[in-house]
């Protein structure tokens, strides 16, 4: 099987300009210039260029998927808008990485499928449903990156021995937006892991209306012109950039999540004692589905018995699988009822009776039970 490999990059807060769509164009020659997008697609070859640095030169968001088992989400930021200090603690070496340049913060986020994807990929499509994820970073919402972090710290024991603590969980686990989502799709985070999530998470709260409008108003007219003349020239961010404003401004505004409680050994465990209660609940429901199944059989025993005769004389392969499943389920009902005896002397009816049915007898000798039978 040929390599897959696919590059997206995404412009979002201004479009590049012709120079800057020339020298991107210029790292491949299929790749057509265009003011807010670049997609690289390879089976043979590879990207000419660093990723990050394109990112960090020219994009707002990068997507990249090799059908090896990696993938990387990583986005460019605002400086300003991105405090290391806040984000910082999700960082995991190779994993999750925070790089602060001159203007710019990237974040990285990479996972590596061990053994690669067993099905097919396709990365077309896939860089749109996580787009909003930036602009939530920007706004203060860290879920992204606790799920990220928990993501690699709960996996990788031989990098995690377990006593480090847990980052501050962010408000609302418990209720994912369609992005994030998308996020764990895509990064395989399963149900238990959000289980986990949930639980040191508070629910998450709306910043109140009359709020923000007792911010706005405590601003000096001249504050609130030189907010409108920034709208006005289309500067991007600005509802973010004015959201920060008014939270610096009025910090009752804003609400950080507080540091984690708990070790990842400690998420480990509780992971474990959700799969543990997942497991013996299947169980259960399992037992219930065979002990309702074999309830339907007694109803039919004679009928399944004539069934299995039926099927015998019909005398070709097909009809002999189906005679022998019939004899399997005959005999979990047997064990059942406390009926095995009588269950062997039929059975050794139908071999004495069938015994020249070589390939039907090869079909009942794959059976422990009915070849005891003799």
């Amino acid at each position: 099987m040929s390599e897959y490999q696919y590059y997206e990059f995404r412009a979002l807060d201004r479009p590049l300009t012709p120079a800057e769509q020339t020298a991107v164009a210029r790292l491949s020659s299929r790749v057509d210039p265009h003011p807010t997008r670049a997609v690289f697609t390879y089976s043979y070859s590879d990207f000419r260029g660093a990723p990050l640095d394109i990112l960090a030169r020219y994009y707002d968001a990068m997507f990249y998927i090799a059908n090896w088992g990696t993938i990387t989400l990583a986005f460019r930021f605002p400086k300003s808008l991105i405090p290391l200090s806040e984000v910082a603690p999700y960082a995991i070496e190779d994993s999750i990485t925070i790089t602060e340049g001159e203007e710019y913060t990237i974040l990285e986020l990479t996972y590596n499928q061990d053994g690669g994807f067993d099905y097919w990929i396709e990365g077309e499509g896939s860089l749109d449903a996580l787009l909003p994820l930036r602009g939530d970073l920007m706004r203060q919402d860290y879920r992204l990156l606790y799920l990220a972090w928990l993501r690699v710290a709960v996996a990788n024991e031989w990098e995690f021995e377990g006593e480090e603590m847990e980052p501050p969980p962010p408000p609302g686990l418990d209720n994912l937006t369609p992005p994030l989502r998308a996020f764990c799709d895509l990064f395989q985070l399963d149900k238990t892991l959000l289980q986990v999530a949930n639980a040191g998470s508070a629910p998450a709260t709306d910043q109140k209306k009359q709020n923000w409008e007792t911010a706005i108003a405590r601003m000096s007219p001249a504050d609130q012109q030189a907010w409108l003349q920034r709208l006005v020239a289309g500067e991007p961010n600005l509802d973010i950039l004015l959201r920060r404003h008014l939270q610096d401004s009025h910090p009752t505004a804003s609400r950080r999540p507080k540091q984690g409680q708990r070790t990842v050994q400690q998420l480990r465990e509780q992971i474990e004692s959700i799969k543990q209660r997942q497991r013996q609940k299947a169980r259960a429901a399992a037992e219930a589905r065979r002990l309702q199944e074999l309830e339907s059989l007694a109803a039919r025993e004679e009928s399944t018995w004539s069934l299995v005769t039926m099927s015998i004389e019909q005398g070709n392969g097909p009809a002999y699988d189906e005679a022998v499943g019939l004899l399997v389920k005959l005999h979990d009902l047997a064990r059942h009822q406390g009926t095995e005896a009588d269950y062997r002397r039929r059975v050794q009816n139908l071999r004495a009776k069938h015994s020249r049915r070589y390939a039907l007898m090869r079909r009942m000798d794959a059976h422990p039970f009915l070849q005891a039978a003799l």
